[in-house]
């Protein structure tokens, strides 16, 4: 039945962005222009790469407010360790990568470290390494900007034929977490933690593991977003991560993952970044207010709270019929 509901919440999903095009291509036809729809998927790129990390840790009923200052400081000290050159011509290597993503790993291990041994909520717990995180990424770059060049900035600029590489590590990256949700034994771990806590204890299965799996797992996530993010922009701050966790809490909750845990999967997170990509290119194409996005987005975030919880006693009622009928 988990299954069903998901792929029934993608398909409404992808239905409501079809509309959503279609609005915007009518105020404006060169919206629905190659190239336009190309840099969308690009804009989303970071966000969704993001919110398929954070898919892991909302699907075991936790959230990490952190994900943006671990972007930032993973990126930050990945950039100061491995480039050279000065604040406005700053030379970057292959090796940032594997650097960033170490950095992002441990800061997630972190995070569920704490949250297992303090026996905190994550939300306070992650409120809390928010601070921590971007205080150090402050302290390393003393609150200045980078201008990049190197390796990062042409990576994230690569093609690969008519399509962005971003975009492709974006469907690879998906592809694979989703598999490994649905097939290997850790994934399924994740589902039943997250379902029914009480049932995973007396079934011997460690809630402390999957947490584990699922911040660590986010920690790289947001490292590898954080590095599309700064190759894009050919600059590094501390604080290019404000506001990051919001959006992809909202991408992962729109796409049908609930934070009742348990019920959801990468797909919806990957469309609702999507979504909201498109949204906000529409709004600047018709010359609407910027402020106008923060708007919509708070919006279709509350719609997609308020409708979660009947989703969920929808999705118990069928499982109960179909039991019954079993």
């Amino acid at each position: 039945m988990k299954g069903k509901l998901q792929i029934n919440s993608s398909t409404v999903l992808v239905l409501f962005l079809v509309v959503v095009v279609i609005g915007f291509y009518l105020a404006q036809p060169t919206f629905l222009s190659f190239s336009n729809m190309n840099n969308i998927l690009i804009q989303a790129a970071a966000a969704a790469i993001a919110a398929v990390g954070m898919t892991f840790v909302v699907l075991l009923a936790d959230i990490d407010l952190s994900v943006g200052s671990i972007m930032s400081l993973s990126t930050v000290v990945a950039v100061s360790l491995t480039s050279t050159g000065s604040q406005f011509d700053t030379t970057t290597s292959v090796w940032v990568v594997p650097v960033a993503l170490l950095v992002g790993v441990l800061c997630g291990l972190a995070n569920a470290f704490l949250i297992n041994r303090l026996k905190l909520n994550s939300l306070i717990v992650t409120l809390g390494t928010t601070s921590v995180f971007l205080g150090a990424a402050l302290t390393i770059t003393q609150a200045g900007t980078l201008v990049l060049s190197g390796a990062l900035t042409d990576l994230v600029a690569l093609r690969v034929g008519a399509v962005n590489l971003v975009v492709l590590v974006v469907l690879v990256l998906a592809a694979a977490a989703g598999l490994f949700l649905k097939y290997r034994p850790n994934g399924r771990l994740i589902y039943a933690v997250g379902g029914d806590l009480r049932s995973a204890h007396e079934s011997g299965l460690s809630q402390a593991k999957a947490r584990y799996l699922g911040f660590g797992f986010l920690g790289a996530c947001s490292a590898i977003a954080g590095l599309i993010t700064v190759g894009q922009v050919s600059t590094i701050e501390a604080n290019l991560g404000a506001d990051f966790a919001f959006t992809v809490i909202t991408a992962v909750v729109i796409g049908g993952t609930s934070l009742f845990g348990g019920r959801g999967g990468v797909l919806g997170s990957v469309l609702g970044a999507v979504l909201l990509a498109t949204i906000g290119s529409g709004l600047n194409a018709i010359n609407a207010s910027p402020y106008v996005y923060d708007v919509v987005r708070g919006t279709i975030l509350i719609l997609a709270v308020l409708a979660d919880p009947i989703i969920s006693r929808v999705t118990s009622r069928r499982a109960l019929l179909a039991a019954r009928h079993a």
